[in-house]
């Protein structure tokens, strides 16, 4: 996990967190070893203590409440967290929103441009669906659209085609997360952003 700075409540931290505002968490993502609800986070920080001699550091998922809590108890005594600064006065900040829009590519390849669009039109009916049985029926057009993106991306050398190159990137990663999100909030309006 790459290291973050947010704003909690007036405090800038630094450290390998993740953190969001959703009303649901995505553990697909956050991968908690402890929710939020249930051992307190002395008892896990006592656990981590001991665990972390045989390299087992597990993570703990907070509430905001408890974060701060947790901060004005340990401070910047836990490995990786560190407090910048104190009376910050700027809006909390999140890493993660688990808003996944559609995205929008624009390639200069015409294979590549047509096959994202249907992807994108995938991606689409595969935020609409909840029964499972569609879903993997969507995926696996999903898979053979994608799969014949890679074929022509696996054609482009070194140093040619860099646009095409970065879409192709920030596409795959942004389909990628609506596909591997363990939760898709359903939604009435359609949000298109750039993937990037």
């Amino acid at each position: 996990m790459k290291y973050n700075q947010i704003i909690v409540d007036g405090i800038k931290v630094q450290g390998r967190i993740l953190s969001s505002n959703a009303l649901f968490i995505d553990n697909n993502v956050f991968k908690c070893d402890y929710p939020p609800i249930g051992p307190s986070f002395l008892n896990v920080f006592a656990l981590n203590k001991s665990k972390q001699l045989d390299g087992q550091v597990k993570a703990k998922c907070f509430t905001k409440e408890e974060f701060i809590d947790f901060l004005s108890v340990v401070g910047s005594t836990v490995n990786n967290i560190h407090i910048v600064d104190k009376g910050i006065k700027e809006q909390n900040t999140v890493t993660h929103s688990f808003e996944y829009g559609l995205p929008i590519a624009n390639f200069n390849n015409y294979s590549l441009q047509s096959y994202s669009n249907r992807v994108v039109e995938i991606v689409h009916d595969f935020k609409k669906v909840s029964n499972i049985e569609s879903k993997k029926q969507i995926y696996d057009e999903y898979y053979h659209y994608i799969y014949n993106m890679a074929k022509i991306y696996s054609t482009f050398h070194l140093g040619q085609n860099k646009h095409d190159r970065d879409e192709y990137s920030a596409f795959i990663n942004q389909t990628n997360m609506i596909f591997n999100a363990g939760i898709l909030l359903k939604q009435h309006s359609v949000n298109n952003y750039k993937a990037h």
